[in-house]
């Protein structure tokens, strides 16, 4: 549901009050038989497994945009937002053996939620005729809150054997105050630089982590046609994503930076040439980036990590990113294309896991994405989107090795496999019309993954029975059609 009502006191005078809320549910399930023959005849055992997941976001803001003249103006808005998540992962085994009856089941229960309220107040003025100021504070309150429940029982001959329940939740708050100042300097007709600092605090029981983000860009006009640009960028993240997976479910929880687990940390180049010729535009960028204080789960491949004390389980590394990408596009009348290269590389380095640097699990070392659209007339628009990376990497066994009988398998690197390619084609069609008076209405028809293309979501590990092994991997998001309607008043 969206929702939003905008009220204009006067010219440059407008408040805005915005609302969302949506959520999502997907169910998956898998059973296997088994028949077994003995003494007694033939005897089937199932096993059952089954996860649904549960996850939404609401939001709702107030904001108020004041021009007080040509050169000045602010914009202050209030927000709160939530967004939630609620995994169920069940698995049950029914099994005959020795002319006994037994029944094991499990069930693992995962709950999060994020709560944010903050203050935004950003201004942006011209003093004179070479400086464009923009400066402004924020202010935020988190709220993060994790919980599981586990249970499991054991039944034999119809009598309960064993059982057990483990429950534990965590709850985190924190205070993020920030202040920022930028000057776009027009230092000649041709020649632009803008320079800027943002102070930000981040507020946890036992520790205030602080901040400093400098950033600074610089653009030369060439000529009309070419125009050249070159970037530096610091950054702070104080939430940490709690994973297990090299899946983004949201089963992952988001937790703060605490006194033993400080805010990463990234610093970016970047730089570019950019051209336009007629209809044509040709864009060439490049960039590269460091990251530090990187955190990663150091434990067993569990579904999630622990809850409790979760920092303690987690090993601090560094991270590298570089890359090129190339963007052309073809715009005259009503047809436009556009089509993005990107190669790229993303990398990751903990001494604790691995000596070397070793690929990211969203190392993706070709990025294609081509855009069409064209405006047929007045009310009737059409627009294509292809989308095509390499694919996600997981880790494998590369080799395995008899160990008092038993197999070991051996790792040779983490994040040593890449799942097959992603690619996806998303069509849509749109009809508007504007009443007399003054109403408009837009209706649009979208298709997600028109060509129904299964993209690997997860991967198992396949053991054959002459010891060899191979992965399997598994689609979940099928042809997505959507039908909206837009009004407005």
């Amino acid at each position: 549901i969206n929702a939003r009502v905008t009220h204009r006191f006067a010219p440059g005078n407008v408040l805005n009050a915005c609302f969302y809320t949506g959520a999502d549910d997907l169910h998956a399930s898998r059973e296997e038989i088994k028949r077994v023959t003995d003494g007694e005849g033939t005897h089937s055992g199932t096993t059952k497994m089954g996860i649904g997941v549960k996850w939404g976001s609401l939001t709702g803001s107030l904001s108020h945009q004041y021009e007080f003249s040509r050169k000045l103006r602010e914009k202050t808005a209030l927000y709160y937002s939530q967004s939630t998540s609620d995994t169920g992962y069940q698995f049950g085994i029914w099994d005959w053996a020795d002319g006994v009856e037994s029944l094991t089941s499990m069930d693992d229960r995962d709950r999060s939620y994020v709560r944010e309220v903050g203050l935004t107040s950003n201004w942006d003025g011209y003093p004179n005729n070479s400086n464009h100021v923009r400066y402004g504070l924020s202010a935020q309150y988190h709220w993060y809150h994790s919980g599981r429940t586990f249970t499991s029982s054991t039944l034999q001959g119809g009598e309960k054997v064993r059982e057990g329940a483990d429950d534990e939740s965590q709850g985190y708050h924190s205070f993020e105050p920030a202040v920022y100042v930028e000057d776009e300097i027009f230092l000649r007709y041709n020649l632009t630089l803008n320079a800027g600092l943002r102070a930000a605090f981040f507020s946890t029981p036992g520790k205030t982590w602080p901040s400093i983000e400098p950033r600074a860009a610089f653009k030369w006009l060439i000529n009309n046609n070419i125009s050249a640009k070159l970037s530096y960028t610091r950054m702070s993240q104080f939430a940490h994503l709690v994973a297990a997976m090299y899946m983004d479910l949201p089963s992952n929880s988001w937790m703060p930076s605490t006194a033993s687990a400080r805010p990463m940390v990234s610093d970016q180049v970047a730089g570019g040439l950019y051209t336009t010729w007629g209809p044509f535009k040709f864009n060439l960028e490049g960039w590269y980036k460091t990251m530090d204080h990187i955190l990663v789960y150091n434990g067993s491949n569990t579904f999630v990590p622990p809850i409790t004390e979760w920092e303690k389980t987690f090993t601090e590394g560094k991270g590298r990113s570089y890359g090129m990408e190339v963007e052309a596009t073809y715009s005259k009348g009503p047809l436009e294309f556009t089509a993005y290269y990107t190669l790229s590389w993303s990398q990751r380095k903990f001494e604790e896991v691995y000596a070397n640097w070793y690929p990211d699990r969203n190392d993706n070392r070709h990025k294609i994405n081509l855009v069409a659209s064209w405006h047929i007339n007045k009310h009737w628009d059409v627009f294509a989107n292809w989308n095509y990376h390499s694919g996600n990497r997981i880790t494998f066994p590369s080799h395995y090795i008899e160990v008092n009988g038993a197999r070991r398998y051996l790792y040779d690197a983490p994040y040593n496999t890449a799942l097959p390619a992603y690619h996806r084609l998303d069509l849509g069609v749109d009809y508007s019309t504007v009443f007399r008076n003054g109403h408009s209405l837009k209706v649009n028809l979208s298709v997600y993954n028109a060509y129904n293309h299964l993209n690997a979501s997860l991967a198992f590990l396949r053991t054959a029975g002459d010891g060899s092994f191979s992965g399997m991997a598994y689609g979940l998001v099928p042809i997505i059609p959507t039908f909206t309607v837009t009004y407005k008043f």
